[in-house]
Parts: C-alpha cells; sequence; structure tokens
C-alpha cells in the first residue's frame, strides 16, 4: 500500500517586512499542501529550510522589486545543494514584462498581483510532483 504524501512546500518573503503571506498560507493548506513558513528572512535559510523540510518545492513572495535576486540566488543555492529538482515558483508584486526572463531562469510559475488564490493551490497540484523533495 502506497502512502498519499503531501505536497510539501517551504515558503518565504525573504528580504522584507512586508505584508503577511498568511492569505497564500492559508490557501494552500486548504488546499491539502503542507506549507512551512517561519523565520526566513534570507534566501540562504529559505533553500537551508527547504533541504531540512524535504520540500518539494519552494514558494518565494516578492514585493520589494528584488524578485531577479531572489529567484536566481534561490536556484542557485539549490542546485549547489544537488536539489535542483524542488520546484521553484512564486510571485508578488512582479512586473509582467519580468515574467519571461523569470521563467528563463527555472522559475516554473510567477504569480502575479491579483491572482485568486485557490488558483496557485490548484497550480501547486497540477505540477509539482509529491515526494519528489529536497533529499
Amino acid at each position: 500500500m502506497q502512502e498519499n504524501n503531501p505536497i510539501r512546500i517551504v515558503m518565504a518573503m525573504p528580504g522584507t517586512g512586508g505584508p503577511s503571506a498568511a492569505p497564500l498560507v492559508q490557501a494552500l493548506n486548504d488546499g491539502g499542501i503542507e506549507t512551512f513558513t517561519g523565520p526566513l528572512n534570507t534566501v540562504e535559510q529559505l533553500v537551508e529550510a527547504a533541504i531540512e523540510k524535504n520540500a518539494d518545492a519552494v514558494c518565494i513572495s516578492s514585493v520589494q522589486g528584488e524578485h531577479h535576486t531572489l529567484f536566481s540566488r534561490t536556484i542557485e543555492l539549490l542546485r549547489e545543494r544537488g536539489a535542483d529538482q524542488v520546484t521553484v515558483f512564486g510571485g508578488g508584486v512582479i512586473p509582467l514584462s519580468d515574467v519571461p526572463a523569470l521563467k528563463e531562469l527555472g522559475v516554473a510559475q510567477v504569480f502575479t498581483a491579483g491572482t485568486v488564490l485557490p488558483s496557485v493551490a490548484r497550480w501547486v497540484h497540477e505540477n509539482v510532483k509529491p515526494g519528489a523533495g529536497a533529499k
């Protein structure tokens, strides 16, 4: 018998003292997705938490215009740690014109301001494989 493992996501808003990501966390949890947050103020802390929690994905919420740096550094650190199978996605205050460059970096999906939160959980279920996490 195979266990039904939930998708595990580590989520952070590195470098911000901005608004809470609690509504998105709630939407993901309501969708049956295990979501870990915490005092993850740097990309290094985010990646370390992803490794420790055996996360299948990391979600970055960027509200201060640092999205290129946050996403590229996260992807770089995951690769360095041998965890490049971890899906990287996120959103926040990101201009639509920046989305193609972020996807080229390896960001699986970018949700911009105004996204209906339950649609994020649907996307996760359709695109993130449980058990593929950072081992």
